[in-house]
């Protein structure tokens, strides 16, 4: 009976409830931000690609039914041990002629019998449901018991493996001192991927996130080992942090709407963020 309690309150944020979520229109990008000519020369050499964060407001709200169904499957032994009681005492009841008696049990069963039915049904439901959570589990979660290529990406031993709902890569976490090399990068750690439906082609492998395991030169940004790279849906570099002073180059988009081409200084260590410098 435990199991099924916790098989309901885990079903109770997947199924029976309605949320409602507001967010930031935007938390990772450049864009909207107003340039004077006396402030864009330090913006541009500073290069730091501040975030705002996002605040989310959620909330839950259950059907009553689902409400219902849980604490009747909770009261289940109260319900089943009246039932089975109520049912020993109409044997007896029987045996010794009182039939009255009989048919004021069997009346207060029928009264009974409902709630025992529905909670019975809600807990076989919850019962079914966290069965099938685990079998989508075992399918798309699992940890690699030798080493095996997915999605055309070769992978060592004890990695962990992320599939979506088609079975494409979501996410892999490499064991420690073990390294990929996805976009002629190596990589260490925890890998996020891209949906085949959001990657160019609907390409499977193709990496979002990720921890390099050696400084890398990527679309000419020479970007850090140890740090966190990103990278667009459809490939080029996001962010990173960078391995030495570079010249990174950048577009922009000046009041009279002229596109220019500059080159700014940038120190090692400064993170990079490829959004874009464009001003209102």
């Amino acid at each position: 009976m435990a199991t099924l309690r916790e098989a309901v309150f885990k079903e109770l944020a997947m199924f029976g409830a309605r949320t409602r979520r507001s967010s930031p229109a935007s938390a990772r990008t450049l864009t909207g931000r107003s340039f004077s000519d006396s402030t864009r020369s330090a913006y541009e050499q500073d290069l730091a690609c501040g975030k705002v964060g996002g605040v989310s407001d959620i909330g839950i709200v259950f059907a009553w039914w689902f409400t219902l169904g849980a604490a009747l499957m909770i009261a289940l032994p109260v319900t089943t041990a009246i039932m089975v009681g109520l049912g020993v005492a109409v044997s007896r009841a029987r045996r010794l002629g009182h039939a009255r008696r009989v048919a004021g049990i069997k009346w207060s069963m029928s009264i009974v019998a409902p709630f025992w039915l529905v909670g019975l049904s809600f807990g076989g439901w919850a019962a079914v449901s966290e069965i099938r959570r685990q079998i989508y589990e075992v399918r798309h979660y699992f940890t690699l018991d030798k080493a095996r290529e997915v999605d055309g990406i070769e992978f060592p031993a004890a990695t962990r493996v992320e599939l979506d709902e088609d079975e494409a890569l979501k996410a892999a976490e490499l064991p420690a001192g073990q390294t990929v090399r996805p976009r002629a990068a190596g990589w260490q750690g925890k890998l996020e991927f891209a949906a085949p439906a959001h990657a160019p082609n609907a390409a499977h492998g193709r990496i979002t996130d990720g921890t390099l395991s050696a400084s890398t030169v990527i679309d000419g940004i020479p970007c850090e080992a140890g740090k966190w790279a990103t990278f667009f849906w459809g490939g080029p570099l996001m962010e990173c942090t960078l391995s030495r002073d570079a010249d990174v180059s950048t577009t922009i988009t000046t009041p009279d709407g002229a596109a220019q081409v500059r080159k700014l200084p940038c120190m090692a260590g400064d993170p990079i963020h490829m959004a874009g410098l464009r001003p209102a």
